[in-house]
């Protein structure tokens, strides 16, 4: 294969790469796919309206949900420092974190894994990856060498982290399933 053509290839690679498969959940109402459809392709948080009309939907305590939204970014930062302290290598020159730029695109990708397990938690299902998506992001991946290794104890940081606090709220069924769409993350990064 030839340089245009892996291009080609990469970029075709990219256009499938998709991690949620919410939007088309046969146990989710349409309104909620619908609206966690636009906030999936415009990659934010859900805002107010959309949260209380998936959590009304859901029977999921909207509280939960704007608590973890509002700490996001702590909650990703706090994984970085976990990762930067147990795996310091990975951002030493050489390592697979290195330079900053590289460092930076994983924790987009880890804020990008916590979005996608919000709206689990907010339609209260977390079987939340789309199959074909899923796999274009492995072999994404694979071929830009990302330490799987490293956003696996990202996202288990992540499910410790978010779980006490929303279990300090007394929000045990959020934390379940948020627990559980993490794990689901997690594991659908490791098929293959």
């Amino acid at each position: 294969m030839n340089n245009a053509e892996s291009q080609a290839a990469f970029k075709q690679l990219i256009s499938k790469a998709q991690v949620c498969g919410l939007h088309n959940h046969p146990q989710i109402d349409e309104e909620s796919r619908s609206l966690i459809k636009k906030a999936d392709q415009e990659r934010r948080m859900l805002n107010k309206r959309e949260i209380e009309a998936i959590c009304t939907q859901s029977a999921t305590n909207p509280r939960a949900i704007h608590l973890t939204i509002r700490e996001a970014s702590r909650y990703v930062e706090s994984c970085k420092q976990t990762l930067h302290a147990r795996q310091p290598h990975l951002f030493e020159e050489g390592g697979a974190l290195y330079p900053t730029e590289r460092s930076d695109a994983c924790w987009r990708d880890c804020w990008n894994f916590l979005r996608v397990a919000i709206y689990a938690m907010a339609s209260d299902q977390s079987q939340c990856t789309d199959p074909s998506g899923i796999k274009a992001v492995r072999q994404l991946f694979e071929l830009m060498n990302v330490p799987i290794t490293g956003m696996t104890l990202a996202l288990q940081s992540l499910s410790q982290l978010i779980t006490t606090d929303l279990l300090k709220q007394d929000h045990q069924h959020e934390a379940k399933c948020l627990e559980k769409a993490l794990a689901h993350l997690n594991g659908e990064l490791h098929k293959g």
